[in-house]
């Protein structure tokens, strides 16, 4: 590696995905650790080289390697993967993919190392695996969403929309929503578009999204301007599921709650107060699986 060339990158990318300064300090002097030990240099080449040609997304390796080198093994996962985007870099050129893509959807390195801090106290990373999809060319950021090509596998399948048949073993550009600002319907249809042309689909094109915001009951007590039931108007919905388990998207390290006291949780926000006198209620949140036919300008079922 070397080592003007690395920092260089690391810190262009570290500008652009607005990476907070305390961790930007503390990456680059893991850097600084791993290029002045010739072992620990060729480690980390043979993982990246490893890892790229067999899209392995084990962090307990990386684990494996930040204790027998005594750093942070989760610092060295954030760190390996600003490592890996050098590769992934290389590998939007050679596609011809666009630049922008590329930096926007490197952004999931500072939004999860935020969380890390939030969960832990440290900065770091603890979603090595699904950041690994980005740095593979999996998953792309496009506007304010993200996108991948995947084959359903749904138990709600077959269903027919606009005439066009969605069954199991179809073609589908998979939605993922990444934290950040509403999800407003200006910026959600931005988004499809980019996504439609960057797939570079012909005709209809099936999105579909798995999300806890896909919750069919949160129309009994989510406010009516939420962006959330905006989104949820996008979609044919199917599957829901009764459950708290992605609350913590909503509540962060609070949840889940001492004692079921849901009264500890954070009320800051209109959302998070709805969603709080749900469980007060004796209600629950959720999930849904969503469909809807795109013909690359707008919605048509």
């Amino acid at each position: 590696m070397d080592r003007i060339l690395v920092l260089k990158h690391i810190r262009d990318i570290n500008d652009y995905i607005n990476m907070p300064l305390e961790a930007r300090q503390q990456i680059e002097e893991m850097v600084d650790v791993i290029l002045s030990d010739g072992d620990f240099i060729r480690k980390c080449e043979g993982l990246t080289a490893y890892f790229f040609a067999a899209r392995d997304n084990r962090r307990e390796v990386v684990h494996k390697l930040a204790e027998e080198k005594n750093v942070d093994k989760d610092m060295l996962c954030l760190v390996m993967c600003e490592l890996y985007s050098i590769e992934t870099k290389n590998l939007y050129i050679r596609n011809n993919w666009p630049m922008d893509v590329y930096y926007d959807s490197m952004r999931d390195m500072a939004i999860w190392a935020n969380t890390c801090y939030e969960r832990t106290g440290k900065w770091g990373l603890l979603e090595y695996g699904w950041i690994a999809l980005a740095l593979f060319g999996v998953v792309f950021r496009l506007g304010r969403l993200q996108f991948e090509i995947i084959e359903l596998n749904e138990r709600c399948l077959p269903v027919t929309l606009a005439g066009i048949p969605v069954r199991n073993g179809s073609r589908a550009i998979n939605i993922h929503i990444p934290e950040g600002d509403g999800i407003t319907a200006e910026k959600r249809l931005d988004s499809y578009r980019k996504a439609y042309r960057f797939f570079r689909q012909t005709g209809y094109a099936v999105f579909v999204c798995h999300s806890w915001l896909l919750y069919p009951k949160h129309t009994e007590f989510l406010p009516p301007e939420s962006n959330i039931l905006s989104f949820m108007k996008d979609f044919n919905l199917f599957m829901p599921h009764d459950g708290n388990g992605e609350m913590v998207r909503v509540f962060g390290k609070a949840w889940p709650p001492a004692n079921d006291n849901y009264d500890l949780l954070p009320q800051d926000t209109r959302i998070r107060r709805a969603f709080v006198n749900r469980f007060k209620s004796g209600g629950t949140a959720g999930d849904g699986f969503g469909v809807f036919i795109f013909d690359g300008e707008n919605i048509v079922s």
